[in-house]
């Protein structure tokens, strides 16, 4: 007889892998399964290694421990125009693409996952009631780059890089290029088609039609999606 105790094991494992995408019915889970080819025959440790590369990619909750190893999330937020990136003790919130992309510290956040509040505490110590989560992904890290020199719009992909810069521009650096620049009475958001990145610092960036435009040196370069 094969040890009974596993099944908690097992258990555990479809429920974490369920419970980052709760919006999955259990059998949709197990044909997601039976496409990577684990049905009849497959070994339960087959599917726990599924699994839990599952709850890896959408994990059923976070906690601050989580971001000690350099790690960074992406959380799609129950309000769908709104996307929180959590990644070396820093905010990034997109919004609506009219709107600013912020960037902030944090000090600290409390436990999330699918269905509960995101709070977080700033360096000041005030909370910010963001709303409900509804997904949480990891970021890859490959996609992580501390020099965008040389970065071009036909490889960037699906990654979005936020970036702070000296004179307090926030550039979002994605499939188009978004930057937002404020005074004491004004914001302007503007955006742009580009082709590549000529230089880090001062970042230069290469526009559709070949212009060149300078946006300073960037003091952060942060992965917000992938």
């Amino acid at each position: 007889m094969k040890d009974p105790t596993r099944i908690d094991e097992i258990l555990r494992a479809v429920r974490n892998a369920w419970a980052g995408q709760p919006d999955l019915t259990l059998p949709t889970l197990m044909a997601m399964a039976a496409n990577q080819g684990i049905g009849w025959g497959s070994s339960d440790e087959e599917l726990i290694g599924y699994l839990e590369s599952i709850a890896q990619n959408y994990p059923p909750e976070i906690t601050p421990d989580d971001l000690a190893d350099g790690g960074g999330f992406m959380l799609t937020m129950m309000d769908k125009g709104l996307r929180i990136s959590l990644v070396d003790s820093h905010v990034i919130v997109r919004s609506h693409p009219s709107h600013q992309t912020v960037v902030w510290e944090f000090d600290s956040f409390r436990t999330t996952g699918p269905g509960f509040p995101l709070v977080i505490t700033d360096t000041a110590g005030i909370d910010h009631r963001l709303g409900i989560t509804e997904r949480i992904t990891s970021l890859e890290p490959d996609s992580n780059r501390a020099d965008l020199k040389g970065l071009s719009r036909a490889d960037i992909g699906d990654a979005v890089y936020g970036i702070v810069t000296e004179d307090g521009r926030t550039v979002t650096l994605s499939r188009r290029l978004e930057v937002s620049s404020a005074d004491r009475r004004s914001l302007e958001v503007s955006h742009y088609q580009w082709n590549r990145v000529i230089s880090h610092a001062p970042l230069i960036v290469e526009l559709a039609g070949g212009e060149l435009l300078e946006l300073g040196t960037p003091t952060k370069v942060l992965l917000a999606e992938t």
